[in-house]
């Protein structure tokens, strides 16, 4: 594997963040980090980035052990979530500025910059001093100055949480596109579901410190492996099967009718949404939600009895 964490363990205060975190990323790879606030995702960040210093276990990149190595040095670097940009400097120097530090000549650090400036889409911008760029250009300007040494593993620590709704939708593609383009490994914190499922190969979850489960957007969402992943990502009801055991249903999995076979029900309240109609429905197993195209809403009212008729669901291993 291209990066590895080998039970990373940090403590503060006698508390544990970050609790014997093992993890494999390959070459190229875009692994988001998800969870809320303080479940150790930063920290872990932090880890690899050489930011903070583990209390126990190690951090290779192609075999070599970085977990003391100074954050300088390792073939990493990071996008912050203040982007973390020089206010006295015009978009290109901010660019340049780590080639300079490694001593590249002004000339040469400056065609690269304007290189990297060209491909997130701010050549125009070059000359322009940071406070005039917006919110997205700022974002990209980050980025630019993160890609341009050219590291072997590109940090993200929430870099988009400063954007509004459809700029962070925006910068979410571009992300993923400038970073196909390179093949670089990347590794992204948020604890933005929405933003981990739409970008990522693969969505590591966590949990108070602990990894609760690893996989394709697709499985997080579809397979939940346990309460926590599957009540964290996305929207469902917990309900008991016939046989005692738990399963997690999603609304879209959810069919409502008048009558037919399935779990009989009472609507207790209608939530419309523009294009979806959800319904909570009281049933004896539990209170489901269930999620229905406008266009093929029949119109329940609260106290309207009901049958649900559940598609698919996921068995629960904790």
């Amino acid at each position: 594997m291209f990066l590895q964490l080998e039970r990373l363990t940090k403590s503060y205060s006698q508390r544990t963040v970050v609790d014997e975190v093992t993890l494999d990323i390959g070459a190229g790879e875009f692994v988001c980090l998800l969870g809320p606030s303080g479940c150790g995702k930063t920290t872990t960040l932090r880890m690899i980035g050489g930011f903070v210093t583990p209390d126990s276990g190690r951090v290779l990149i192609e075999g070599a052990d970085m977990s003391r190595t100074p954050a300088n040095v390792r073939p990493t670097s990071t996008v912050f979530q203040s982007y973390a940009l020089f206010p006295h400097m015009n978009a290109i120097r901010n660019v340049a500025y780590g080639l300079r530090t490694q001593r590249v000549p002004r000339a040469q650090a400056e065609e690269r910059a304007r290189e990297m400036l060209a491909m997130v889409g701010l050549d125009a911008r070059a000359g322009a001093r940071v406070e005039t760029l917006s919110g997205g250009e700022q974002q990209r300007l980050a980025l630019a100055r993160s890609l341009v040494v050219n590291p072997k593993v590109l940090l993200l620590d929430e870099p988009l949480s400063n954007l509004d709704a459809k700029l962070r939708e925006r910068m979410r593609r571009e992300i993923r596109i400038i970073q196909s383009r390179l093949g670089i490994t990347t590794v992204h914190v948020t604890h933005d579901q929405e933003e981990a499922l739409g970008i990522a190969d693969r969505v590591v979850v966590m949990n108070e410190g602990r990894i609760e489960q690893v996989g394709t957007p697709r499985e997080v969402y579809e397979q939940p492996a346990t309460r926590f992943v599957a009540s964290f990502i996305g929207r469902g009801s917990f309900i008991i099967d016939h046989d005692g055991a738990e399963s997690f249903v999603r609304p879209e999995h959810v069919t409502l009718g008048r009558a037919g076979g399935g779990i009989a029900g009472t609507v207790s309240h209608v939530q419309f949404s523009g294009p979806v109609v959800t319904y909570f429905v009281d049933t004896a197993a539990g209170t489901l939600q269930c999620d229905v195209p406008l266009e093929l809403d029949a119109a329940h009212e609260p106290g309207d009895p009901v049958v649900c008729q559940l598609r698919s669901r996921a068995r629960l291993a904790s």
